[in-house]
């Protein structure tokens, strides 16, 4: 059973993702994101930003929308800082419930997504997932290669890894 962010017991933490998945739109997300940011773990973090993605995506959200404007600018750099250190000190629960792939690779996506390019936090996410890419599943490693392309983030070791991992993997993509 996952633990809650920071100052929060593991069924708050639970609520938290409950709120955060259950959101319909960037200004229920905002909401979210400012009322419980300053407790918010990776996975917090990262689901949060990936919905706020998936909402752009499936055209919820327009290109240039107040609430994506208001994101940049309010929570959304916050959940940047939180994540980078994050990534710096991942939690060995994490590590053992395989989530850390998975977070960077939402969290790559994500950011490429809703275009937001954070040199340092795509540095973090690449050094992060260079010593972790044997535990990318397929889906991880094209979103992790999508994400750095689509912002033109040229990372040649990050490139060279996922595509000596995508050759093993080969038989597993879909």
């Amino acid at each position: 059973e996952r633990g809650g962010g920071e100052g929060m017991s593991a069924r708050e933490g639970q609520e938290v993702q409950r709120h955060l998945l259950s959101c319909r739109s960037a200004a229920d997300l905002l909401e979210v994101a400012e009322r419980e940011g300053h407790r918010f773990d990776a996975i917090h973090s990262t689901t949060c930003l990936y919905r706020l993605a998936k909402l752009r995506s499936a055209g919820n959200i327009a290109h240039g929308d107040e609430s994506c404007r208001r994101a940049a600018l309010g929570p959304l750099p916050r959940i940047q800082l939180r994540f980078a250190v994050q990534l710096a000190t991942p939690s060995a629960t994490l590590r053992q419930r395989g989530w850390e792939a998975q977070m960077l690779a939402n969290t790559a996506w994500a950011f490429a997504t809703l275009h937001v390019r954070d040199g340092p936090l795509f540095d973090a996410i690449s050094s992060a997932s260079i010593s972790r890419i044997p535990n990318f599943r397929p889906q991880h490693l094209a979103n992790t290669a999508w994400a750095f392309a689509t912002l033109c983030v040229l990372d040649a070791p990050l490139l060279d890894s996922i595509a000596s991992a995508a050759v093993k993997k080969m038989a597993e993509f879909k």
